[in-house]
């Protein structure tokens, strides 16, 4: 008998807490860490704030254009599978960048696809679990692996080097991205004319 494509499958509420922790965590190891790694590779702090800066205009561009690509091409899976692969590329190529021109540059890509991991986090558990309460138990986790990860990582950088935050980020990604594909998801939103004429007009009211 085939699935119900707009039913997720059995299972799936372990598997979506286990992604949004290992996201949580995975955020936790690199974002903190952002500034005082461009630092470290040799970009003054003025330069630092424009990479910064350029990063949150990109992002509120690359936001969304993320959530209508799963929405309507991706679905939300899938779009999250390709987000972290996107920053777990970026991120392994800003650890053999030899400018720190370059490094900031890769910092703007990263940013571009880290906008991503939150909404599409949501939005995959909301579709999972309608339940407040469900949605509210995994962001919680979600939350303290952030935190957890981010004094982890913190005393650990203080005592090696700041690229072991882009080994650790770059790797959770990939991993991250390996477990996306197997998260179930709704079916995508419907493209037809009727639908987009619908949905202009209800913007319009």
């Amino acid at each position: 008998m085939s699935q119900n494509p707009d039913r997720p499958a059995a299972g799936g509420t372990t598997l979506v807490l286990l992604v949004g922790v290992a996201l949580g965590a995975v955020m936790g190891l690199y974002l903190p860490f952002v500034a005082i790694t461009l630092q470290a590779r040799g970009l003054a702090p003025a330069a630092v704030g424009i990479v910064l800066a350029i990063s949150a205009a990109v992002q509120l561009i690359a936001a969304p254009a993320w959530g209508q690509a799963a929405d309507l091409r991706l679905g939300r899976a899938r779009a999250l599978s390709v987000v972290c692969l996107g920053a777990g590329v970026a991120v392994a190529c800003m650890i053999v960048a030899p400018a720190a021109w370059i490094v900031g540059g890769l910092v703007i890509v990263t940013a571009s696809f880290t906008t991503a991991f939150n909404a599409l986090s949501d939005a995959i558990t909301v579709n999972l679990r309608p339940d407040p309460r469900a949605y509210v138990r995994i962001r919680i986790w979600l939350s303290v692996a952030y935190a957890a990860t981010s004094f982890a990582g913190g005393i650990a950088y203080a005592a090696t080097d700041l690229t072991l935050a882009l080994v650790l980020f770059g790797s959770g990604c990939f991993a991250v991205a390996l477990l996306a594909t197997r998260l179930p998801d709704r079916a995508l939103a419907p493209r037809s004319e009727e639908h987009t004429s619908e949905l202009q007009s209800r913007l319009h009211l």
